[in-house]
């Protein structure tokens, strides 16, 4: 710590004692002084988390003096009455993969306290002597399978196994990093409302992945000590979590039941469980300061994966009555319309938001933002409500709960095509929007040589999803999009394209012909499979 710093530190500054001591750790994450810090700042803010920092500091630290301080720190803090700090029983699900299933163990005694978790492991009749490896293990508890029970089942015995403990699932292939449990649990204990968190890795689906390319293993574990420490805002609301690194809150299983164990042996048992945590009103958050390495799916072949995707996918349809994941998808293409700092206060209100996952990742890259959303369908809004501050209704018939030009941005993400009368819903829109405040939509174009080659052929027909999507009632193509919106009392500042040329190399020498027609539209007409569309509120 250079003269400056300390000099800064020694007049606790409170303001900015955090975003300094953050800096500082990107530097250097096993600073121990610097968790102790922290510690010391957090006691009147959130006792659990002052608690969890102290006990990293004890982690990193090397001078038994100092240790003995911290401890006494650690004492005090558990006496205060809102302190509610338990340790973690991380539940490993073995099936061979011994090696690999070794350095999973090892990443976790490398990386935390050792009071602070214990390991149970759960074998499902692994077969390359990984079991006996466990069962040789003083600091595990081991359950053994005779046969194969699958994730959910094998999951739920080490549940059941850990006690009063909050409950990480931990696949055999991830390899924990430094601070990837401290930030976890950290996030775990943002607040009473948490009930699940879960880490960002390399390989992973619901959006926690991170993109780098031809990354090294070593590169990876370089980028997880930068991003592994306390940060500004790393928390992102999702209504569920991937089951491969998964931090569960204690009592929280015992409220609404563990994994369901028709998603045996895998796949959807972590989306059923999301949904569930969302009806009971927690919230789960997406640290993304917490990076796992994960070598992914290791366990399942190719063909195994794609058949036991599609079967548990029908299973969770059946389940609940609604297809998940048609109502949760980011448009990620949405919001880079949005061109604000990220210390905006925007406002920002979507229109046939689903479960909120557009809204959620808009409150992650503008923290000082206001989310609203509206929902249709009741079950969706229900989910939705653990992300975002959404209600329940038809855009159409609704009154709409909203101050005149309140909001900065409404989004329509493929709601106008829906409409008895979209032109109405975006006059009745209008007034909610501030003057030149925007609004964005995506709306799919009628004319895409996809719906041509249909008609001209004789075989187009209304499908589950997309351009001729059976919930339609009405269809656009790029004039009559710019039409609808100037006639409701909007200007388009930018319009572009999602360009899907998939026909083409099927059927190159028909659409070759129908483009040589005369008086036929430009090319481009035919590839743009949705339109976006920005347009200013006059």
């Amino acid at each position: 710590m250079d003269e400056k710093q300390s000099e800064f530190y020694s007049q606790e500054n409170k303001g900015n004692l955090p975003e300094l001591i953050y800096a500082d750790l990107k530097k250097d994450y096993s600073n121990y002084k610097l968790y102790y810090k922290l510690g010391k700042y957090l006691e009147d803010k959130n006792i659990n988390q002052a608690f969890l920092c102290m006990e990293n500091a004890e982690f990193f630290c090397t001078d038994e003096e100092a240790k003995i301080q911290i401890r006494t720190e650690k004492e005090r803090m558990a006496q205060k009455e809102d302190y509610g700090v338990r340790p973690v029983a991380i539940v490993i699900l073995s099936y061979n993969l011994k090696q690999i299933c070794i350095q999973c163990v090892e990443s976790v005694r490398k990386n935390n306290l050792p009071d602070s978790y214990e390991i149970i492991a759960v074998d499902n009749a692994s077969s390359d002597g990984i079991c006996e490896w466990l069962q040789e293990q003083e600091d595990i508890t081991l359950i053994r399978n005779q046969q194969n029970v699958g994730f959910p089942a094998g999951c739920n015995q080490g549940i059941q196994a850990a006690g009063n403990q909050d409950i990480l699932i931990l696949n055999n292939d991830i390899e924990l990093q430094p601070n990837s449990v401290f930030c976890l649990r950290m996030g775990l204990y943002e607040s009473g409302q948490v009930g699940a968190a879960g880490c960002v890795t390399n390989y992973a689906g619901n959006g926690q992945a991170v993109h780098k390319n031809n990354f090294s293993i070593e590169e990876w574990r370089n980028y997880a000590k930068e991003t592994n420490v306390p940060c500004e805002n790393p928390y992102e609301c999702k209504f569920y979590l991937g089951g491969f690194a998964l931090l569960l809150r204690h009592g929280l299983l015992e409220q609404i039941g563990m994994f369901d164990e028709r998603f045996s042996p895998g796949y959807y048992e972590d989306t059923d469980l999301g949904i569930r945590i969302a009806r009971a009103g927690c919230k789960q958050l997406l640290c993304r300061n917490s990076f796992v390495l994960h070598y992914g799916s290791a366990s399942f072949q190719a063909e195994d994966k794609t058949n036991q995707l599609a079967v548990n996918k029908q299973k969770i349809i059946d389940k609940w009555g609604f297809d998940i994941e048609y109502y949760s998808e980011i448009r990620q293409e949405l919001i880079e319309m949005i061109d604000q700092k990220p210390e905006a206060p925007i406002r920002v209100l979507e229109v046939g938001c689903g479960c909120g996952s557009t809204l959620a990742r808009i409150k992650a890259l503008w923290p000082n933002a206001v989310v609203k959303g509206i929902e249709v369908v009741w079950d969706i809004a229900q989910i939705g409500k653990s992300l975002a501050d959404i209600c329940q209704g038809d855009i159409e018939s609704m009154d709409l709960p909203y101050e005149n030009g309140y909001f900065d941005y409404i989004i329509c993400g493929d709601v106008l095509e829906h409409l008895k009368e979209p032109q109405k819903t975006l006059q009745r829109l209008k007034p909610c929007l501030k003057k030149n405040g925007f609004l964005l939509a995506s709306i799919p174009n009628v004319t895409h040589m996809s719906v041509i080659l249909g008609l001209l052929k004789g075989t187009a027909s209304y499908q589950e999803a997309g351009i001729l999507d059976k919930t339609h009632l009405r269809f656009f193509t790029q004039k009559t999009a710019i039409n609808l919106f100037q006639e409701a009392g909007f200007q388009i500042v930018a319009m572009s394209g999602i360009l899907d040329r998939r026909c083409w190399l099927q059927e190159e020498q028909l659409i070759d012909g129908i483009l040589k027609l005369p008086g036929i539209a430009d090319e481009n007409s035919f590839m743009v499979s949705q339109y976006l569309l920005k347009a200013l509120c006059l």
